[in-house]
């Protein structure tokens, strides 16, 4: 089942991948149209030119327009890129807090928690959501994933005291700083 979802999930943002590319050509028809409104205006200002106001309107309109299709168009690829980024970063590496996830980017906590939150409210992680107490992402996919995570309790060699580890994960002991890993952990028999 979650890897059904995980399908689900990568299904439904397909078409925004291919739309990443499909973006180039109405950029170069925003430009062109920004470019053909400063033309005109550069053509009202020779002396034998005589504009009248349906001139200028025109020229305001082209500038405008293309100006609003090159933002929207940059910002939607923004968009793109952002969920790809954090598509691997949750899928691929498989962090599911905000704190790995921020230190994975380089980026504050409140930077990633606005952006995953702005993609979840555009729809490009639709089955996802932010737990904001435990500050971690829950849904259908992690759930599932979190389960097959193994966790365990080991005595540090260094100071014998005990720390929790999780399986692929270096922790540092919380008193003396030593490197620990889950394969050190030995269940007593």
């Amino acid at each position: 089942m979650a890897n059904r979802n995980k399908k689900a999930e990568t299904s439904l943002n397909q078409s925004e991948v291919i739309d990443y590319k499909r973006h180039y050509p109405l950029l170069a028809a925003g430009s062109l149209i920004y470019a053909f409104g400063l033309f005109l205006w550069g053509q009202t200002k020779k002396p034998y030119a005589y504009p009248e106001w349906p001139d200028y309107l025109m020229i305001t309109f082209a500038v405008i327009l293309g100006l609003g299709i090159v933002y929207s168009i940059s910002k939607r690829n923004i968009m793109i890129k952002k969920y790809k980024n954090y598509h691997h970063i949750i899928y691929q590496e498989e962090i599911y807090d905000l704190t790995g996830i921020a230190d994975y980017t380089d980026q504050s906590e409140d930077a990633v928690f606005n952006d995953i939150q702005e993609l979840i409210k555009k729809g490009y992680f639709n089955f996802i959501r932010i737990n904001p107490l435990t500050n971690t992402l829950d849904g259908a996919y992690i759930k599932a994933q979190k389960k097959k995570i193994k966790h365990g309790v080991i005595r540090c060699m260094g100071c014998g005291a005990n720390n929790e580890v999780t399986e692929n994960k270096i922790t540092e002991c919380e008193y003396c700083g030593r490197k620990l890993t889950l394969s050190e952990f030995k269940p007593e028999e």
